[in-house]
């Protein structure tokens, strides 16, 4: 490879709640178990942002106090975003930052934010704060997966076109009603699951990592074994599956 898989991560110092940095550490350890190098470039909100230089972008959970500032700094690179999600390279979203990506987040006090416009998304701000596991079943790279996390629910997610992210089999979901989890454009996720998602769930780390080789033009991926992680999984899903609560559980 002529140099480094390059990984863009948005807003670090102002975004970057819940420990959501794991999922950068996840996906350069994965990278590194193919034999390839990553360069991380933290981009502040005085830096100038290109987006299609990178090999994928994390843009994770921040405040959505927040998003007025990384809604000005990103509204110009907007296109950018649009192109660098159909060229198939993954930008990852996690927690509220979701409501950033959308048309618009309503507040508790009714005050409006005007997001960026690529999801179908009204985000509008609760009143209380929920918090509870979260699994769920995902289809991305072709495979299906069973994923684990948990989720701090600040705000509800009103999808006016749906393209879900995963399908709940315990949790919250995007709004407490449907039970699909956030959204999906091509190799982009944006999902409400923290965890850090990839480091909890390293079999899906391994698919975005083979889908940032493969936009490379490497088709050559060796498996890595998760046998600790798959037990991991599977006690994490009988406890959460056999808990007493008031959300619902699809079997």
């Amino acid at each position: 490879m002529e140099d480094n898989i390059r990984i863009g991560w948005l807003f670090p110092d102002q975004m970057n709640l819940h420990g959501e940095r794991g999922n950068v550490l996840a996906l350069i350890k994965a990278l590194k178990n193919q034999g390839y190098s990553a360069v991380t470039e933290m981009t502040g909100i005085n830096d100038e942002i290109e987006p299609l230089k990178y090999d994928v972008i994390f843009c994770l959970a921040g405040e959505i106090s927040r998003f007025p500032m990384a809604a000005e700094k990103l509204k110009p690179v907007v296109s950018y975003l649009e192109e660098f999600m159909e060229k198939g390279k993954p930008l990852i979203v996690t927690g509220t930052t979701m409501g950033l990506f959308g048309k618009e987040t309503v507040r508790d006090d009714g005050s409006v934010i005007e997001g960026l416009g690529i999801l179908p998304l009204v985000t509008r701000e609760r009143k209380t704060i929920y918090g509870d596991d979260i699994l769920s079943v995902t289809h991305y790279g072709g495979k299906e997966m069973t994923l684990s996390g948990c989720q701090i629910q600040t705000a509800d997610f009103d999808f006016e076109e749906e393209n879900p992210f995963s399908h709940m089999k315990y949790g919250y979901g995007d709004d407490g009603v449907r039970t699909s989890e956030g959204f999906i454009i091509e190799n982009s996720i944006f999902t409400n699951t923290l965890g850090p998602l990839l480091a909890v769930n390293p079999w899906l780390c391994d698919e975005v990592a083979r889908v940032i080789l493969k936009n490379r033009g490497i088709n050559e991926f060796r498996e890595t074994p998760h046998t600790l992680e798959e037990k991991s999984l599977e006690v994490k899903s009988q406890f959460i599956m056999g808990k007493s609560s008031p959300i619902r559980k699809i079997e």
